[in-house]
């Protein structure tokens, strides 16, 4: 999913669009949930009060009330640093051919 997938109207109501893709498990673990949140990714240029509306609707649907956004962001961090060290290494291997 992209933060295109999410529509918010006047009345700060969020909704998911486009899911031909989307699979249901209702049983996922907060890691696993984390695993699949960290995929989204919201460009600086969507205002902060978008993002936050994105995260008390998914804090009240899941059920959990734990600070997602801190979560989302730390393990982002983790993703782009891992990310980061492939593309090094790649291209230190293409260097040393």
């Amino acid at each position: 999913m992209t933060t295109g997938n999410f529509l918010i109207d006047k009345k700060h109501q969020v909704y998911i669009i486009d899911l031909n893709r989307a699979r249901l498990n209702k049983k996922m673990s907060i890691s696993l949930r984390l695993d699949d949140l960290r995929k989204i990714y919201f460009p600086d240029r969507i205002p902060g009060k978008i993002t936050a509306l994105f995260w008390d609707a998914y804090r009240r649907e899941s059920g959990i009330d734990i600070d997602w956004a801190l979560l989302y962001r730390q393990k982002r961090a983790l993703y782009r640093a891992r990310r980061q060290r492939n593309t090094r290494l790649k291209q230190w291997l293409r260097r040393s051919e």
